[in-house]
């Protein structure tokens, strides 16, 4: 058995919810400043406030592709020093469900009121009171990885947006325009959705990808925490197969490009739509990344850039959130 001194001084983590983002997540976390207490997948909940082993739960999900419920034991030992009453940060990085979001918005608010800070890289929980979360508690919270990266700019912006910002536009579905690049290359969108399984960038079911379900989620919840309006069921959610491919290899062809856009107007108003755009735009870009575009006013605008497609993607914008989060 072997102890580890430094104990006493890693930050405990905990990470609800070991898929593709969970996972990426324990591959590149810094060992020498975080141990992972506790972990759960959609059967079962580990937990060993010594840390558990990250090699191992690799293993069992990447690997031998079963339920967390057969982890045996930790090879890394420490001695549980003086971090009982330490907060600990929490990782939410399981699959949205916008079902079950008032309940896991109850879950988490009482977790914050104990102190605690939570990261959100699923969006069920902001999607039902992100006003009232950055409103609450601001300081310890991430939302980063929810937004695709801009999360940061929108905590630290937050006052200046809800008092200037009168309109705001993105392009924040990398898994559209990835599919959308391919195609104005000549492949087929079944081709395009083939390569994309490949190379493992959807975090959800194809049908939810192509209707950009995510893109709604996102717009949705930078509309409520700036300008303080829940979603409308009755918005229009355009499926990619309905887009011509031949429309968009014709708009390459001009110098110009397809991309889902969606905006969202102070009095209430969110749109989704596939526009055709100028290359030199400011909502222009690849799958590697997503843009918005915040109108202040007077011709004054704010264009931010985040986070493209994938799990790695995430987990970066998680671990801006983590970085943040573990000075507070």
């Amino acid at each position: 058995m072997v102890f580890n001194s430094i104990s006493d001084k890693l930050i405990p983590i905990q990470i609800k919810g070991v898929g593709k983002v969970g996972c990426a997540v324990l591959k590149n976390l810094n060992k020498n400043e975080f141990k992972v207490t506790e972990a759960s997948d959609s059967k079962s909940t580990i937990s060993d406030p010594t840390g558990l082993n990250i090699s191992e739960i690799l293993n069992i999900k990447e690997h031998e592709k079963k339920n967390l419920n057969v982890y045996i034991s930790s090879n890394n030992f420490y001695d549980f020093l003086d971090t009982a009453n330490r907060p600990n940060i929490i990782i939410d990085s399981q699959e949205t469900k916008l079902l079950n979001s008032h309940n896991n918005y109850n879950f988490y608010e009482k977790i914050l009121r104990e102190n605690n800070k939570v990261i959100f890289s699923a969006r069920d929980t902001l999607f039902y009171g992100i006003d009232i979360l950055l409103t609450e508690y601001s300081k310890n919270i991430g939302i980063n990885a929810a937004l695709n990266g801009i999360g940061r700019y929108l905590q630290s912006n937050l006052e200046l947006l809800r008092n200037k910002c009168l309109s705001f536009s993105a392009n924040c579905h990398p898994v559209s325009t990835f599919l959308i690049e391919l195609i104005e290359k000549g492949e087929s969108l079944e081709n395009a959705i083939n390569f994309g399984k490949e190379k493992r960038i959807f975090e959800y079911s194809i049908e939810d990808e192509l209707i950009a379900k995510n893109a709604f989620i996102s717009i949705n919840i930078a509309a409520n925490a700036i300008f303080g309006y829940k979603y409308d069921s009755s918005i229009f959610l355009q499926n990619l197969k309905e887009i011509d491919p031949d429309l968009i290899r014709y708009r390459k062809a001009k110098g110009k490009t397809t991309r889902l856009i969606c905006s969202a107007q102070a009095e209430g108003a969110i749109h989704l739509s596939y526009l055709e755009i100028e290359e030199h735009s400011p909502l222009y870009c690849s799958s590697d990344c997503v843009s918005y575009s915040f109108n202040l006013g007077r011709e004054k605008t704010h264009v931010v850039r985040g986070n493209g497609v994938g799990p790695l993607q995430t987990a970066l914008a998680i671990f801006e959130d983590l970085n943040y989060l573990k000075n507070i």
